[in-house]
């Protein structure tokens, strides 16, 4: 969807004016991550100071003096008509870009939901930022309006073993029995992303007493424990069309605030090195090599401890996602 943006210069090159100073608005619109120039759009000949702190008022030729000030014979500050008045002007761009943006200014702008950045920099440096960053946003609020998160059930089951089979080793991959018995016993820890009636990532993992994860709980469905302190991660995954979305990391935060609501002590998983980094993120700590032969590969434990008011951050930027 396209969208504009509004620029202030004086040269179409840097961005070198304050809010107050723009008397021509640079337009451009911007179609995915291409923009280019719209129009200008003229706001007025004199140079509206719309905040005192920032236009120097009190000095020589500001507010009270005899010359071009508020409350002289010229017509300098204009006062916060003069600052609703562009702001309409503007009214239909996504943001605004000026080397200074007043707080006057800036609070007509948050009531018609307009973004605004106080850079100094050249238009192009500034825009290839923005757009970027709008890309990316609009990107992850698209996905996110496509899939919803929910408990698994038994229906479940067969396209659960298939996205298993799809993202691991046969090896490593959890059997149709497996999360037959996962199901049966603990779905209220099984949660699935759903898209269009097809399951495109999975979190999953039983709750125990015991502090390290073992082996024998991958198959063992019995060691279940509703009341023991830590919530289990037996697999974070999600299909190969759909990483790099984010998809995973909303999955696995929704499960993380979930065992916290649940007052347990935290989250055991074990993971690949190559992966300790993404986990970090969420706020787990690796504890070194385990002693799971799972797979017969070598896996890394990790633990996050609930303490006080702990961060859980919501995904990171890039959506990258565990397979």
């Amino acid at each position: 969807m396209a969208y504009k943006i509004a620029v202030g210069s004086s040269d179409g090159v840097n961005i070198n004016l304050k809010f107050g100073e723009v008397t021509d608005f640079i337009i451009y619109e911007v179609e995915g991550v291409e923009y280019h120039l719209y129009e200008r759009r003229h706001a007025g000949d004199e140079v509206v100071m719309e905040d005192k702190e920032n236009s120097g008022c009190g000095a020589s030729g500001g507010c009270g003096e005899i010359g071009n000030g508020c409350g002289g014979s010229g017509g300098g500050c204009g006062g916060p008509g003069d600052v609703i008045h562009k702001v309409a002007l503007i009214d239909d761009c996504r943001c605004v870009v000026c080397k200074k943006i007043g707080f006057q200014a800036q609070k007509q702008f948050e009531k018609k939901a307009i973004s605004v950045f106080d850079v100094a920099c050249e238009v192009t440096e500034a825009l290839d930022k923005i757009v970027s960053y709008y890309h990316q946003l609009d990107r992850r609020k698209l996905v996110s309006k496509r899939y919803h998160i929910r408990k698994a059930t038994l229906r479940d089951i067969d396209q659960i073993t298939a996205l298993e089979a799809l993202c691991f080793p046969a090896k490593e991959a959890a059997t149709k029995e497996d999360f037959l018995k996962r199901l049966t016993v603990y779905a209220d820890h099984f949660l699935v992303a759903e898209e269009n009636g097809n399951i495109i990532s999975i979190v999953n993992g039983m709750v125990s007493n015991e502090e390290n994860l073992r082996d024998e709980m991958y198959e063992n469905a019995g060691l279940h424990d509703e009341e023991g302190d830590w919530q289990m991660i037996f697999g974070v995954l999600t299909h190969p069309n759909h990483r790099r979305k984010g998809i995973a990391a909303k999955l696995l935060t929704q499960f993380i605030n979930e065992a916290r609501k649940e007052q347990r002590k935290g989250l055991v998983l074990t993971c690949k090195e190559e992966l300790l980094h993404y986990y970090e993120k969420f706020g787990f700590v690796s504890e070194g090599v385990s002693a799971s032969e799972h797979g017969g590969v070598v896996w890394y434990q990790m633990r996050l401890v609930y303490e006080g008011a702990i961060h859980i951050i919501q995904g990171d930027a890039t959506g990258e996602s565990y397979d």
